[in-house]
């Protein structure tokens, strides 16, 4: 349990961010606060021609790797596919599927 945390973040995920934070409103102001915390972390470029959820699916199955998400359909599909999700949903409840 001693392990040390490394935050990743996969390229595919910048780059919904970076679209997002484009646009007006609330959820654009959230991509934005997400982009600035994104640039601390460890980048990585998945290189894989599929979407995004697809990309954080296959580097949580490859690499062992927990995905940490606020998007419910993307934790589910994390729990589906047997991968190690922690979701926080929008009231910060954190839901463990480790």
């Amino acid at each position: 349990m001693g392990d040390r945390l490394e935050p990743i973040v996969i390229k595919g995920v910048i780059d919904e961010l970076v679209e997002m934070s484009r646009r007006r409103g609330k959820r654009a102001l959230l991509a934005r606060a997400a982009l600035e915390v994104a640039s601390n972390m460890k980048r990585i470029d998945a290189r894989i021609d599929v979407s995004t959820d697809e990309q954080l699916i296959r580097f949580s199955q490859d690499m062992d790797k927990t995905v940490i998400t606020s998007d419910f359909g993307m934790s589910r599909k994390l729990r589906e596919k047997g991968c190690k999700c922690i979701y926080v949903n929008k009231k910060g409840k954190i839901h463990l599927n480790l």
